[in-house]
């Protein structure tokens, strides 16, 4: 009787059964292998589907929970990943997900005033209790933000609580021109030294504590990314010491403390927003990726400069050296990427910048397609090679290479790798007929080898090329379809950083250094 007055949202019914101890339990996992749920499969995913139905009932959450938003917020949730799981029922669930969802957005529609918009989103969220409120603390929000609920982030209630926090210091921002903006920026970066120093010895100071302002902090966040990427520009026509165990420049150690800073501040990150929140954005993975290759390359090189390499162990030291390199051009580029993140905060480039990390998630799915075809192409085409000359009994052409690294690179059939690489530069249209002309010619094989490398041409140059431009434009077109959503979020998901403590006030590599006042608060 409870699941069904819950699946009709009956008040009086939900009531009587509620005031009389009833619970209405959640069903075991998808993934349970227990002796209940093993005995009838298609009977326990009925049940499931009929308790989740009572569960997402507006009414029952509304009678039942303490918190209806957070409680929506995490049946939302673990609906999608249901959906996911049993895809039998997917179209249910999800709807039973969107529904949820549209319960969280329709309770905050009540809001009649500033109080009431104020007192809910920033009511405490997942990990914090009443006595963490904060005036400024954007709980509920950032909450939201943990469980993908974007339709109730993008909400106007919520942007405009968003926005008051971090233009709302700043006079006329909003109404002003766009070179009164421009001015206050730059002025900003003028007189950052000037505040970072105040807030630094005197943080209790009203001058010094304008460099928490959300806002400010994202100027002197950006400006000094942009003076580190300065850095990486200059080392580029810079001839790094400690590769030839020398000590290390001025420069370097520069790069290396930037590079420390920023590490420290992707850990701190992750302390203040929780694992959930911080792995799910593809750019923080980046950021890992980013902080891994540029230290990595510096303890490769540490490496060099401290152990001693022989004569015998000089192939170990090139190695070594080459990989630091590589490391070190791999995080530079990674380094500049990070700029697009920026373009949140811009309407525009937010737009594009959104476009582009879905396309990159088609091109990852549309290079594991690619790679099936480029292998099963491969080894058809080695094995042909190999045939050729076995055949006929003659030995294989010698290859003038130095390394095995050549010898893969070199265009050529005489094994996997290299076979891979000669036909990924024939889908690129670098190199044609002409590398079959290592085949016996005049024998079937070397028609067996065209016919091979036409087909591979075509299916890579005309099937596939032309599918992956018909995924990118579905890709776009599915942003363009929810586009003020999309870019509200995502533009909530940077500021947010930026209004709390997941950000340290002082930007890299600064905020290395232990202020008066950390020390005051360790002790």
């Amino acid at each position: 009787p409870l699941v069904v007055a819950a699946q009709l949202g009956n008040y009086e019914v939900l009531n009587m059964l509620v005031s009389k101890g009833f619970q209405l339990v959640k069903p075991h996992n998808v993934l349970c292998r227990c002796e209940e749920c093993q005995a009838d499969n298609f009977r326990e995913s009925q049940r499931r589907l009929d308790i989740y139905r009572g569960l997402a009932n507006p009414v029952f959450i509304s009678m039942t929970s303490n918190d209806p938003f957070l409680t929506a917020f995490e049946l939302s949730s673990e609906l999608e990943v249901i959906a996911r799981r049993e895809d039998e029922y997917e179209k249910d669930y999800l709807q039973l997900s969107q529904q949820c969802s549209q319960f969280t957005i329709g309770l905050l529609d009540e809001c009649r005033t500033s109080r009431e918009q104020r007192c809910i989103l920033n009511y405490p969220g997942e990990n914090g209790s009443v006595e963490d409120y904060a005036e400024n603390s954007l709980g509920l929000v950032n909450s939201a933000i943990s469980y993908n609920q974007k339709e109730f982030v993008a909400h106007p209630f919520c942007q405009h609580l968003v926005m008051q926090h971090i233009f709302g210091d700043i006079t006329g921002w909003r109404t002003n021109h766009f070179l009164y903006r421009i001015a206050y920026v730059l002025t900003q970066v003028i007189i950052f030294p000037v505040l970072a120093v105040i807030y630094f010895f005197m943080p209790f100071l009203e001058v010094g504590r304008k460099i928490k302002r959300p806002f400010v902090k994202f100027i002197n966040h950006t400006s000094s990314f942009v003076v580190f990427l300065i850095l990486l520009a200059v080392s580029s026509h810079h001839q790094f010491e400690i590769r030839f165990r020398k000590m290390p420049s001025g420069l370097e150690w520069l790069i290396f403390s930037w590079i420390l800073g920023v590490a420290w501040s992707e850990c701190k990150q992750v302390w203040h927003e929780g694992a959930r929140r911080y792995f799910s954005s593809g750019w923080n993975w980046m950021d890992i990726g980013m902080v891994f290759l540029l230290l990595g390359a510096f303890v490769l090189w540490t490496i060099i400069f401290i152990v001693d390499f022989d004569s015998n162990a000089k192939l170990a030291h090139d190695v070594l050296l080459s990989t630091a390199d590589g490391m070190y051009a791999f995080g530079v580029v990674a380094s500049f990427f990070r700029l697009i993140y920026l373009c949140q905060i811009s309407r525009y480039l937010g737009l594009l910048q959104l476009s582009l990390s879905r396309m990159v998630r088609v091109i990852f799915q549309f290079a594991f397609i690619s790679c099936v075809v480029l292998w099963s192409f491969s080894v058809a085409m080695t094995m042909l090679y190999m045939s050729s000359f076995e055949a006929y009994q003659l030995p294989r052409p010698v290859k003038n290479v130095t390394s095995d690294i050549d010898a893969i690179l070199d265009k050529g059939y005489d094994n996997l790798l290299s076979t891979m690489v000669t036909l990924m530069w024939a889908s690129l249209d670098m190199v044609g007929l002409d590398t079959l002309n290592v085949f016996k010619k005049q024998s079937l094989i070397q028609f067996w080898t065209a016919a091979l490398f036409t087909l591979y041409h075509a299916a890579s140059m005309v099937v596939l090329l032309n599918m992956l431009i018909a995924m990118m434009s579905n890709s776009y077109q599915q942003v363009e379809d929810n586009i003020e959503t999309e870019y509200k979020f995502a533009r909530t998901q940077l500021w947010t950083d930026y209004i709390g403590d997941a950000v340290p006030t002082l930007p890299p590599p600064l905020n290395l250094l232990p202020t008066p006042k950390y020390i005051v608060r360790l002790l």
